[in-house]
């Protein structure tokens, strides 16, 4: 009888480690991409400022989640960047 019990303690433990480790994740996710300007080139040496939302799917479109981030220094980047959502300044959302 000892041997069935193993396999649920053993499961339950594991679960709980899983848990315990998925509540740890950080709760940001990073926005990463190249930025090119009209004539397809990167755009290098200038800061820029990215203004993310989060939009509905459907028609009429609310803005459900808002941030900027102002300062982004793209020198000797080739135009390459990365920004954390959920970092930069909250300018709101609609319900």
């Amino acid at each position: 009888m000892k041997r069935v019990y193993l396999p649920k303690i053993l499961l339950g433990i594991l679960a709980l480690s899983l848990a315990g480790s998925l509540s740890a994740q950080a709760q940001s996710v990073t926005l990463q991409g190249r930025l090119l300007g009209n004539d397809r080139l990167p755009l290098v040496n200038t800061n820029v400022e990215m203004r993310v939302q989060v939009l509905t799917p459907t028609s009429p479109r609310c803005v459900l989640y808002e941030e900027i981030h102002t300062g982004i220094d793209l020198s000797d980047s080739n135009g390459l960047f990365a920004i954390n959502l959920n970092s930069g300044s909250f300018l709101g959302s609609t319900p």
